[in-house]
């Protein structure tokens, strides 16, 4: 309240056991415009008055029967918690005063009293006590801010870990299970670039609303950032597997809740949850811990297909531990030269050998040879996939100036696979350029495979730095295309010399007719814009014979030879195709 206006509507209360003392007191208020004036004659029902409606002014006589002001203070200051207790003491007894101070009251006056003295008095303590009233409200606001997260009203981090702790305790005392749930809304950021942050907004607002009935009293519903909320629950039961139950049919009632389709401003949308669960008891697992097992049961969740519940269990810290060591090796192994350049061949339709397309192995101290589908992966998580790069493309780079020096493989192409956070970066285009020059390889010899997905991003600076590279003579291919408007839009602005088709369609094509009818397309469009088709993974002659007739004009696979070291791999495929060595690598190959 603020100005006279909300003086004037201030909560007063009268305590006084002669009623004509009580009228008096009514009157003078009234008269100056107090509107919410009641009274008392009984002490003792004062403290459940003031709680039911939190008077801003008490005026309290200190003498009365049975319960006397000051006992009536002291329960006030105790209701209070020891903080402001609006009470003005009223009494004949002069000598009171600092003893009435002492006790709690604010002000004092003695009867008889000027009229005018006490509705100054009056005045200037609801002054105070309106003043008091508005800074515990700011108070409460930013203690808000500080505790709830200003999207959703949940709980925020703040406040969550600050339960949790109370949680431990408490499961530590009564050796009652409790549980904390990791929660990822699946695909949210694709919801963020196609409709925008305002309803990727709303989407965190509703799934806030569908969370809350899930839980009981008690427990706490956290917002943790981004698309990430916290679940907490307390008292789940004394024993682990009756409280993992508990757990899993509360994660089930937020995935039901969840999956219902959404109004995001008029959009129907629908969504869905992966959720990571771990159950604890007690206060000896560090929190931090919890926390980091609860996320890791949420990204097996999302590994096993999203929309589901997995509960943490042990294996999972381990394999995180493995995996963590093999990201120090893999950064070790590359200062000591463990990784090494194995090729697969690449064959015309006539049957010649034109080409390579180059692998990344690791020779791991303890683990051997391993392919780069058991470490890229783990290589993009933790960095190391721009220093891994830079080194494939430098060893593919010294390959190719080797091969020009012998006339039987100078003609030779080297394929690269480029990932997309390689192709992101400003000074691709500038690096390239620097390791052939470097080098001393025949730019028109290398070629530089990017999947579709590398082009989701910043199209148009993908496209300048292409150009840039083709210009000097680097081809590139298209890994992973698939028919549709955006694919066919950039099809037709990108320097491609190869499209290629993935292993798994050339797989399908014999078994799957709509496959087959999806690389027909793909090919007759490559070829109306004179970019020629690659099929990879050919592992039988009858699907080497399906690409040539559809004019497919490269192939790779087993069905060829199998990835090798470069020398290696030219002697297998002369021994394989010839059954001579010294031949040169430009063979027919029978269909």
């Amino acid at each position: 309240m603020s100005g006279d206006n909300g003086l004037l509507d201030a909560g007063i209360l009268i305590v006084d056991d002669r009623d004509a003392n009580v009228k008096l007191l009514e009157y003078l208020l009234q008269g100056a415009g107090y509107r919410c004036v009641s009274a008392t004659h009984d002490p003792y029902a004062v403290c459940q008055l003031h709680s039911t409606h939190h008077y801003d002014l008490i005026l309290l006589d200190l003498q009365m029967p049975g319960m006397d002001g000051f006992q009536v203070m002291n329960a006030l200051k105790d209701m209070e918690h020891g903080s402001y207790a609006p009470v003005m003491a009223i009494t004949v007894q002069a000598d009171y005063k600092l003893r009435a101070l002492a006790a709690g009251a604010q002000d004092f006056i003695v009867k008889p009293f000027e009229a005018a003295e006490l509705l100054s008095r009056v005045h200037n303590m609801l002054e105070v006590r309106l003043k008091y009233r508005q800074l515990e409200k700011t108070v409460n606001t930013l203690q808000s801010f500080a505790l709830y997260d200003a999207l959703t009203g949940l709980a925020n981090r703040r406040l969550l870990l600050d339960r949790l702790q109370q949680s431990r305790l408490a499961s530590e005392r009564t050796r009652s299970h409790c549980a904390l749930m990791f929660l990822d809304i699946d695909r949210f950021k694709q919801l963020n670039d196609t409709l925008g942050h305002d309803v990727g907004d709303v989407l965190l607002r509703q799934v806030s609303q569908r969370l809350l009935p899930c839980v009981q009293e008690g427990d706490c519903v956290s917002r943790f950032g981004g698309d990430e909320f916290v679940v907490l629950l307390n008292a789940l039961g004394h024993e682990s597997a009756e409280a993992e139950a508990q757990a899993r049919k509360v994660a089930n009632k937020m995935l039901d809740a969840l999956s219902q389709t959404y109004d995001l401003n008029d959009h129907a949308y629908d969504s869905t949850l992966s959720a990571g669960v771990v159950v604890f008891l007690g206060d000896q697992e560090p929190v931090s811990d919890l926390l980091r097992k609860a996320d890791l049961a949420m990204y097996r969740a999302k590994s096993q297909g999203r929309n589901i519940m997995c509960l943490f269990d042990q294996q999972m810290l381990l394999e995180l531990q493995a995996h963590e060591t093999l990201a120090v090796d893999m950064r070790q192994g590359l200062l000591d030269e463990e990784f090494v350049l194995h090729c697969q061949i690449q064959l015309n339709a006539q049957g010649r050998a034109v080409g390579a397309e180059a692998q990344v192995l690791w020779h791991h101290a303890r683990q051997g040879l391993m392919s780069a589908d058991t470490f890229m992966g783990l290589a993009e998580e933790s960095g190391m996939v721009l220093p891994l790069g830079r080194w494939a493309l430098q060893a593919a780079c010294q390959q190719l100036l080797a091969w020009a020096q012998d006339p039987q493989t100078a003609a030779l192409t080297l394929a690269v696979n480029i990932g997309a956070s390689q192709l992101a970066q400003a000074d691709f285009a500038d690096s390239v350029a620097s390791v052939l020059a470097q080098t001393g390889a025949p730019a028109a010899q290398l070629i530089l495979v990017l999947a579709e997905g590398a082009l989701v991003n910043d199209v148009e600076a993908v496209i300048l730095k292409m150009n840039t590279l083709r210009a000097l003579g680097v081809g590139f291919c298209l890994d992973d295309f698939r028919v549709g408007v955006p694919s066919l839009a950039h099809l037709k602005r990108l320097p491609l010399v190869q499209l290629k088709i993935g292993r798994h369609m050339v797989q399908a094509v014999l078994i799957d007719e709509s496959v087959a009818v999806i690389a027909r397309a793909i090919l007759a469009l490559g070829f109306s814009l004179g970019v020629p088709g690659l099929a990879e993974g050919i592992s039988t002659a009858a699907q080497r014979h399906f690409f040539v007739g559809l004019g497919c004009q490269v192939f790779q696979g087993d069905f060829f030879g199998a990835a090798a070291a470069p020398a290696d791999m030219l002697a297998q495929y002369q021994h394989k195709w010839l059954g001579n060595a010294n031949t040169n690598v430009n063979p027919q190959v029978q269909p």
